[in-house]
């Protein structure tokens, strides 16, 4: 049984064999790198029907809260009723069985639009940026905490197999992972069951195993096991990462500050934060009432977005300082929550300023990002316009049909996986502050997202149109809110 060969001794083995077409197959779907990788792993097993219990892993990755299905399709899909027979064709068999789904899954990953397949080699500082001077409140601050990412790659870096279940406890016990999987907890859309620490742990010493099953699950979708796939086998990259952030935390920090700071203009704010670096399936960036960070597989060396999701996280821990409140108006440190509920009586009302809230927080976050990283104005408008319809649903399952578990579901439409709630908020604020003096950004903060939607009704020739029922309803409640809190809106 051959351990480990050469991509051109794979070649030569199978033509010998009789199997030229087999790998010429597969030649057309991976590189030879890749060829050696799945022909090394086949050919560890024992048996070749070892592979068949790969039908049970995808099962296995949702139960830990590690797969959605709507997200993308099973990444096993071709594999399930192979036939696995143990010899040499039944082995090229399974090999471009395996190739073949790769590719699909490759391509499906691609289609999505948010997870970058490859590094790009790129240089933090080739950005035009302001990170060479620091244009903020000198009493500013954030911090970095790379120990999630450390320590997962110092796991998956360590071909020893004992010590790793205490390891990965501890990695899954950390602080930032308890507040990344917090994060996950209070969505509110990822459908059950959601992962905690034990379910993390676990997925970590799956994501380190060597097992030659486990490699080609790996292997077959950088998504796999919560996205440890993806570190696990492109360790080289995310070490050098890891430093080149490490080296230009200053000029990172200075960049995202300075933004921060012209847009804020005159509002006042503290800011004394750490930013983790974690990894994470399906989300890029999270913030919770007491920390922020983002999963770093979701932006690979696009330092770009790095600065840009760095920057939205970062607003979501301030709004809490700037924007009004009425939950719990004597409470020191207000969270995000806090800021969704308004002080109404009608539990319509209520729920209807918990959708504006939203799109309002999200979509300033979003522009504070696409600062850093700009995003197409043409899909920006087209987004918002779907953004407007979806709202307009939410008031009619509100105000209309009384549904008020109905707006939820809406509100999770509009803001999973970068919904139009995000860019409806987002080409707001834009048209606003086109028009507003500099600062505007934070006096927008400020006044909150009633007075947002009421100034922004007021433009003329934004290219979004409001229906008059969403109009009339923004205004009618704006107006109840004034009543008996002049002073906040």
């Amino acid at each position: 049984m051959d351990v480990s060969i050469t991509y051109k001794e794979v070649k030569k083995k199978a033509e010998s064999q009789g199997f030229t077409g087999k790998i010429t197959e597969i030649e057309d779907l991976l590189a030879p790198e890749g060829i050696t990788f799945l022909w090394n792993q086949v050919n560890r097993l024992e048996n070749i029907s070892e592979l068949e219990i790969l039908e049970s892993y995808l099962e296995r990755q949702k139960e830990l809260g590690a797969w959605v299905t709507e997200l993308l399709p099973s990444p096993i899909e071709k594999i399930g009723g192979m036939s696995f027979t143990n010899n040499s064709r039944g082995r090229y068999d399974a090999m471009v069985s395996l190739s073949r789904q790769r590719d699909d899954n490759l391509k499906a990953v691609e289609r999505l639009g948010e997870y970058p397949l490859k590094f790009q080699g790129n240089d933090l500082k080739d950005q035009s940026m302001p990170g060479n001077y620091a244009n903020y409140p000198e009493d500013w601050k954030v911090d970095l905490d790379v120990s999630v990412l450390a320590g997962t790659i110092d796991l998956f870096s360590d071909h020893a197999p004992d010590g790793k279940t205490t390891k990965a406890t501890t990695i899954a016990s950390s602080y930032p992972n308890q507040q990344m999987l917090a994060h996950r907890r209070n969505l509110g859309y990822l459908p059950e069951p959601i992962t905690d620490e034990e379910d993390l742990a676990e997925l970590l010493t799956w994501g380190a195993s060597r097992d030659p099953v486990d490699m080609i699950w790996k292997w077959l979708h950088p998504m796999n096991i919560f996205d440890f796939s993806d570190l696990f086998l492109h360790l080289e990259d995310y070490k050098r990462l890891l430093e080149t952030i490490h080296q230009n935390w200053d000029y990172i920090v200075n960049s995202v500050l300075s933004t921060l700071s012209t847009h804020l203009g005159a509002t006042e704010t503290d800011i004394g934060e750490t930013f983790a670096v974690s990894v994470g399936y399906g989300i890029r960036g999270w913030a919770t009432d007491d920390g922020f960070g983002v999963n770093i597989e979701y932006l690979k060396d696009d330092f770009q977005l790095l600065l840009g999701t760095l920057a939205h996280e970062l607003l979501h821990r301030v709004q809490p300082n700037i924007c009004p409140t009425y939950r719990d108006e004597q409470s020191d440190s207000p969270s995000l929550e806090d800021l969704t509920a308004g002080p109404f009586d009608d539990p319509k009302d209520e729920k209807f300023y918990e959708l504006l809230t939203y799109i309002f927080l999200e979509g300033s976050g979003e522009f504070i990002k696409h600062e850093f990283k700009p995003g197409p104005e043409e899909e920006l408008l087209d987004k918002s316009h779907k953004g407007i319809d979806l709202l307009e649903k939410g008031y009619r399952k509100i105000y209309e049909e009384r549904q008020l578990d109905q707006a939820d579901k809406v509100l999770s439409r509009g803001l999973s996986s970068n919904g139009p709630f995000y860019a409806l908020g987002e080409f707001m604020t834009r048209k606003l502050i086109e028009v507003k003096p500099e600062g505007y950004f934070g006096k927008a903060l400020e006044g909150g997202s009633l007075k947002f939607f009421r100034t922004f009704q007021e433009l003329e020739n934004t290219d979004l149109n409001v229906p008059v029922p969403l109009t009339k309803i923004i205004t009618s409640v704006y107006e109840k809110l004034n009543v008996d809190h002049t002073d906040s809106c």
